[in-house]
């Protein structure tokens, strides 16, 4: 009961408040080859159940209803926040834009209960070496 306690008091204290202002789109997007997208907080914004509030590089992104944000994924790594994960990715690289909602996430941890967005770009920048992870 102890554990149940803590982990609940850790979420709920880990968690911002924010202004929900924008929902559209469908639960996943495949960049075609003729598809241009303009930036990556524009192509989150296509998704369903997403609300983002700000631009480009400043946006807040929640899941549903959530008063957290989810965690972020570059073709499997886990990146810190939105502002890293907009200044890793070129727009023309966007192969696809994944969103787990909160209840299917759990397979990624504790930390994914607000949900978790996965973007997988064209080639996989983050093993080269000029990747800021090496």
């Amino acid at each position: 009961m102890k554990i149940i306690i803590l982990i609940i008091s850790i979420f709920m204290f880990s968690c911002a408040s924010s202004h929900y202002t924008s929902k559209t789109g469908g639960t996943s997007s495949s960049a075609m080859p003729n598809d241009i997208v303009i930036d990556l907080t524009t192509e989150i914004r296509k998704q369903s159940g997403v609300y983002v509030t700000g631009i480009e590089a400043r946006a807040s992104v929640y899941l549903t209803n959530q008063s957290c944000r989810p965690l972020f994924f570059l073709n499997g790594e886990l990146i810190p926040d939105y502002r890293t994960l907009y200044n890793l990715v070129s727009p023309q690289r966007i192969k696809l834009v994944k969103i787990i909602q909160p209840r299917q996430a759990a397979v990624y941890g504790l930390r994914s209960s607000s949900g978790v967005i996965l973007v997988t770009t064209k080639t996989d920048f983050l093993a080269s070496e000029n990747s800021i992870y090496n």
